[in-house]
């Protein structure tokens, strides 16, 4: 998917930026002028966002730096992106970790702060992780926005927050939880709680890299 969109969509974009420099290069009359500008702004920008993209879908191996930084790393790039602040709070205590659990919980991090962005209206959000009992990863991503009908998520034709509805199914998969705890007017905190370490190699693990 990162490689579709940088190599289809990156080169749509470029077409559009070279049809826009063709365009200033008439002598448009002093009142396009502004438009022109505009597109190629707007241009750029799509071109930023895309390439933020493809990065957050090719995110650096957990195996080489670790749970924590790699959404560290995560956090960096969406606040580049998008105005929003973002704490990561960690508790320091190494953890070996599956690469199939690690993509998991990076992409539904990933997933929990777009719907921060998009639906709370919170100006920041808090990431914090830590190791559980029984061998476990502990993930919570928390937010001080509207805050929505918890109980709503658990079908998704009324949820309106399908991320979240998919976090929790591909976590079942690997034996792991994801619970809600929000209301209107309160906030939101999502724990997400999963084995370290996969001993099934079977279908529920083929099923959670979907």
């Amino acid at each position: 998917m990162a490689k579709d969109l940088h190599d289809d969509l990156g080169q749509l974009l470029a077409v559009v930026s070279l049809k826009v420099w063709a365009i200033k290069k008439l002598n448009a009359s002093e009142e396009l002028c502004p438009a022109i500008e505009d597109c190629t702004k707007a241009v750029a920008r799509a071109n930023d966002r895309l390439e933020s993209m493809a990065l957050q879908l090719t995110p650096p191996l957990v195996d080489e730096r670790g749970l924590a930084p790699m959404l560290a790393w995560l956090a960096d790039e969406m606040q580049r992106i998008y105005t929003i602040r973002i704490e990561l709070r960690d508790d320091g205590i190494p953890m070996v970790m599956d690469s199939v659990v690690a993509s998991v919980l990076y992409r539904a991090v990933r997933d929990l702060l777009l719907n921060v962005i998009q639906h709370s209206g919170a100006a920041s959000a808090i990431i914090e992780t830590r190791r559980g009992s029984g061998n476990t990863a502990i993930v919570q991503v928390a937010d001080s926005g509207v805050g929505f009908d918890s109980e709503s998520v658990s079908t998704v034709n009324q949820s309106g927050r399908f991320g979240l509805f998919v976090a929790r199914e591909r976590l079942g998969l690997l034996g792991g939880t994801l619970s809600i705890r929000s209301s209107p007017g309160t906030g939101t905190l999502v724990t997400m709680q999963v084995p370290l370490m996969m001993v099934d190699t079977g279908n529920s693990m083929r099923d959670a890299r979907k």
